[in-house]
């Protein structure tokens, strides 16, 4: 079969085949003038995502036959060379000669596989008439590499595991309204007990326990030798993952890389600080863990203070590093940040000279609006006071009024002089629309 062949083979396919989708909360824009780039963490549900794109746009009245999906992973198109995106073309075309001069949908998945993607990416965006998506995978083509190749031409959407909400969705659990008062309740607290500890990633949803963990174990080997070691031709294997398992066990917990480096120093390790800090920038880039800075008006402090460590997904924490039960607040905290992620929020954390910290500083294009504790429990009157003098001392540091500690299942308003500190269980705030 000639290349021409195989292409129509593969278009005809791709514009008859639709998989039962579960629907996402991420919405791409269908009629930009912009490249859209979707990233995030292998797994996540990219390409079901594209799929969820496109019949949404069937919907809206675009015929199945101007959208063209391509997966540069499929053998049947392999090896890819650079003449071939004429060819690509003149398929398309050759199959629906009636798209000529209409406005067409290109979604190229795992481009990356494609030479001179990026020029024939730039040549079509040009035209009006072409819509383009693309993603990559994080083994070979970061999100900040396709922004960098396309100059300004794209817009970039990130895409997390499945929210709490997603995840019942998923499972066919509807959300009543005033859910804390509902009798779904007692269903929904057990649900967000599993989603706490196995997280959110598509694929292990529906699996029993030793199944969800052995799947979650393998993508923390993908991500270590497909993301990292093969990109990166990394020859010193074993530090790497001691710095994963590291970054996984101290998730929700301060991290500095020069703490990291003089830790490696007194057991011993031969290596330098900048390849520490190249290291740990990796992880990032791939999406494997999240930092969060301290927050302070200047810049530079902002660099200088050590950052908190989250995972992208609690159940990689369980299947990697941790014991549940005794970490069970730190795993609430983490939750949290996923969401404010989720949300679009920009976030720190503070903490002052004597040591109160508060978990959460969510400002708004750099002006702090709230903050937000996250915690097993505040029936505890020690607990509570370890909660409440932070965020009494931040609200008055920058004059903020909205205050909210998030606990497992406490629903309560608290005044401490003029503030109103509102405490409402993680589970609850979790299935808030987006804000």
């Amino acid at each position: 079969m000639d290349k021409k062949e195989a292409f129509k083979r593969v278009i005809v396919e791709s514009q008859s085949l639709r998989p039962e989708l579960i629907s996402r909360e991420v919405r791409l824009p269908m009629d930009l003038q912009k490249v859209i780039t979707l990233y995030g963490p292998r797994r996540s549900g990219k390409t079901y995502l594209f799929y969820q794109t496109m019949l949404e746009l069937e919907k809206v009245g675009v015929p199945a036959k101007r959208i063209l999906y391509v997966n540069f992973e499929d053998e049947r198109i392999l090896p890819f060379f650079k003449d071939d995106w004429e060819i690509l073309l003149e398929a398309f075309f050759e199959l629906c000669p009636e798209n000529v001069g209409e406005k067409m949908y290109l979604f190229l998945d795992e481009v990356q596989e494609a030479p001179y993607w990026d020029k024939f990416v730039r040549r079509m965006s040009e035209k009006k008439e072409f819509r383009i998506f693309l993603t990559g995978s994080s083994s070979k083509l970061l999100s900040k590499e396709i922004a960098t190749s396309l100059r300004g031409r794209t817009i970039s959407f990130f895409l997390t595991p499945f929210s709490f909400r997603e995840a019942l969705s998923a499972k066919g659990i509807k959300v009543p309204a005033n859910v804390e008062y509902s009798q779904q309740r007692h269903l929904i607290k057990k649900e967000f007990s599993k989603y706490l500890k196995f997280g959110g990633f598509p694929e292990t949803l529906e699996k029993e326990e030793p199944i969800k963990i052995r799947i979650l174990q393998e993508y923390f080997e993908l991500v270590f030798y497909r993301d990292i070691v093969e990109r990166h031709k990394i020859r010193n294997y074993t530090l790497m993952k001691e710095l994963m398992r590291y970054l996984v066990n101290n998730f929700a917990s301060l991290f500095s890389i020069m703490g990291y480096y003089n830790l490696l120093k007194s057991s011993g390790q031969k290596i330098g600080k900048d390849t520490v800090c190249e290291y740990v920038s990796w992880l990032e880039d791939v999406n494997f863990v999240k930092f969060v800075q301290f927050y302070d008006y200047s810049v530079k402090r902002r660099t200088v203070n050590p950052k908190k460590i989250y995972c992208i997904d609690t159940g990689l924490i369980t299947a990697v590093a941790s014991q549940f039960s005794e970490n069970k607040g730190r795993y609430l905290e983490n939750a949290v940040y996923l969401e404010l992620l989720r949300r679009g929020k920009e976030v720190f954390y503070w903490k002052d000279s004597a040591g109160r910290e508060v978990d959460f500083l969510v400002a708004e294009r750099g002006k702090p609006e709230q903050l937000i504790q996250a915690t097993a429990s505040i029936e505890d009157n020690k607990v509570k006071e370890r909660e409440l003098m932070p965020l009494l001392a931040a609200a008055e540091r920058f004059r903020i009024d909205d205050c909210l500690i998030l606990t497992d299942d406490q629903s309560v308003e608290l005044s401490a002089g003029r503030l109103k500190i509102k405490v409402r269980p993680i589970w609850s705030w979790l299935l808030e629309k987006k804000a």
